[in-house]
């Protein structure tokens, strides 16, 4: 058992031994700046947020505008040639007046459709529908116009961007006396030819001499066409008698006068 010590009057306690830490014995400063270590280390050492990915939508890509049409790539794009039969060919067939002195001829050779200009080469036109037509060497389109009856009441011309209507060249009903009044030989001075003008079966006839004649087509009582040579008509000039003594041959942009020598053909 043990016995308790009395202390002596007035006496003082010895104060208990306290624990000591890590900072103790340490100065105020160093004590403090421990402190603020230790909280930056909690804050620092909080969990890391999950990484967010974030998916970027691409802007759709723009489409490509339409090239201009009737150029060389619209031609490329759109144009798919189709088959059309030599019976619906023959229908577009003929001469079509686009300006004074300027023509389109359209003819078949050989199962396709051809087009010539005034003084230009003669091109293939090919069938995109049964009306429509298009070029490969050149950026035109050529569209016939049909009439409520099925036949061609003119054409159009689509090229750079503008459309130009053509009319079909029409021969007109001349009586047989006005033609019979046409009839004789002509002397063209200009070429040093010679044109010998008949009418056979109700036709006007007109050839060179040694060549063979071909008809002519009245497009009015004084005016004449060929159907063959588009560039090249004849023009009939009465006189103040009203009597045909000369012609005129158009050829083009020229024009060539003949004279009337005899109004009957040598035997």
């Amino acid at each position: 058992m043990k016995r308790k010590v009395k202390r002596a009057a007035g006496a003082k306690k010895k104060p208990g031994k306290r624990p000591q830490t890590k900072t103790a014995g340490k100065p105020p400063a160093a004590r403090t700046a421990k402190k603020k270590a230790d909280r930056s280390v909690k804050k620092t050492a909080r969990p890391a947020k999950k990484a967010e990915v974030k998916v970027v939508k691409k802007a759709p890509a723009k489409q490509k505008a339409d090239p201009p049409k009737y150029s060389k790539d619209w031609f490329r794009k759109k144009k798919k040639e189709i088959d059309l039969s030599t019976d619906v060919l023959e229908t577009y067939t003929g001469v079509y007046s686009l300006a004074p002195n300027f023509n389109l001829t359209v003819t078949v050779e050989d199962g396709k459709l051809m087009l010539q200009a005034t003084g230009q080469a003669k091109f293939q036109v090919f069938p995109e529908s049964k009306t429509k037509f298009f070029l490969k060497v050149v950026d035109a389109q050529i569209s016939f116009i049909l009439s409520k009856d099925g036949k061609v009441d003119h054409l159009i011309l689509h090229q750079g961007g503008i459309d130009q209507k053509a009319f079909p060249r029409k021969a007109i009903e001349v009586s047989s006396e006005v033609l019979e009044s046409y009839v004789g030989v002509y002397k063209v001075p200009s070429t040093n030819s010679t044109l010998m003008v008949t009418v056979e079966d109700g036709k006007l006839m007109v050839g060179a001499t040694g060549e063979a004649k071909k008809q002519v087509f009245p497009e009015s009582k004084t005016r004449f066409f060929y159907k063959e040579m588009e560039s090249i008509q004849i023009s009939f000039v009465p006189d103040e008698d009203g009597k045909i003594n000369r012609l005129i041959v158009h050829m083009g942009s020229k024009e060539y006068e003949g004279f009337r020598e005899n109004e009957r053909i040598p035997e």
